[in-house]
């Protein structure tokens, strides 16, 4: 484990609102399309890898621990410090809330490689120009153009629907041979 790695598990979680439950799994799957440990062979072995990072960061007073083992939160102290830190320079890169996000959106966004939305509609045509897309988690959204757009996503190693609707789920889902984790659950 790098400084490098565990330093990116922290700028991960300041990407989240003030005072939010950050579950675990998802840091996770998103530590895993950013490539965090990379030398790390297996979903189990990245899985490891990040909670013991997480588990460094919070010693450290970094993270704080809450009521559920399932989940870390940031203060908002902290955050705001980890926005300062990353307001400039190679891995700048901040978080303020939901977008309204339209089917062309994405479409400049080639070097995208985590997608996380949560309580938005949208269409996934614009996904057709995201060749390094590796993990998608939509929470609570309304997808139109679902199976269509799998085609395009080649990449994706991570698919989480978490009280999402899609309008079909077709056998293009079947030709993503790069996917290593599906996570699928109606509320």
């Amino acid at each position: 484990m790098t400084g490098n790695d565990i330093q990116m598990c922290f700028l991960l979680c300041s990407l989240f609102p003030e005072d939010d439950e950050i579950l675990i799994e998802l840091l996770i799957m998103c530590g895993i399309g950013l490539g965090l440990f990379p030398y790390a062979n297996s979903i189990e072995d990245k899985r490891n890898e990040i909670g013991v990072a997480l588990k460094k960061l919070q010693k450290s007073g970094w993270l704080l621990e809450t009521d559920g083992a399932d989940s870390i939160r940031m203060h908002d102290v902290v955050r705001d410090f980890a926005h300062w830190l990353t307001s400039t320079g190679e891995n700048r890169f901040m978080g303020d809330g939901l977008l309204v996000v339209s089917s062309t959106f994405f479409e400049e966004m080639k070097a995208l490689q985590v997608a996380y939305l949560k309580f938005v509609r949208f269409s996934l045509k614009g996904f057709h120009s995201l060749p390094n897309l590796k993990t998608l988690c939509c929470e609570f959204c309304e997808l139109e153009n679902f199976s269509s757009s799998l085609t395009n996503m080649r990449n994706l190693e991570i698919l989480a629907l978490v009280g999402t609707e899609i309008d079909e789920i077709s056998e293009e889902l079947v030709k993503l041979s790069t996917l290593k984790y599906l996570r699928f659950f109606l509320s």
